[in-house]
């Protein structure tokens, strides 16, 4: 059951994140469909490691293995569709824009592996749990 709470609390961020690297709306589903079903099948976990960041490693798992399998769209075209995981107001929005576009466009430069790295601490988890 605490598996099936963590996994309602973060599919939209995780669907978010796995779409700021790259993937299609619907691999990103897939993806995160594939993480949560090795979840729930799982039988090594260790309540002493923390749930969230060992939920993440398997969806980050799960999207290398899908990686190997398909190619990724790298477009910084892609990158504009992305959906907000958070309410911002507008005149922030506008400010940021700028900002925004010169980030969004640097990280479809970057290699998969950096890109993961500074999207899992946008997402807001420690340098440890990235680590």
């Amino acid at each position: 059951q605490e598996f099936i709470n963590l996994i309602n609390q973060v599919r939209d961020q995780a669907i978010g994140f796995l779409i700021r690297l790259g993937w299609s709306e619907d691999d990103a589903e897939d993806i995160f469909q594939d993480a949560c079903v090795k979840v729930l099948r799982t039988e090594t976990y260790d309540p002493s490691q923390n749930l969230r960041a060992w939920f993440w490693k398997i969806l980050r798992n799960t999207s290398l293995d899908h990686k190997k399998k398909k190619r990724l769209i790298t477009s910084s075209e892609s990158l504009e569709t992305i959906p907000a995981t958070n309410v911002t107001p507008v005149a922030d929005l506008i400010e940021k824009n700028e900002e925004q576009k010169l980030f969004k466009e640097c990280l479809a430069k970057l290699p998969y592996r950096e890109k993961e790295v500074i999207l899992l601490c946008v997402e807001g988890f420690t340098y440890e749990e990235v680590s």
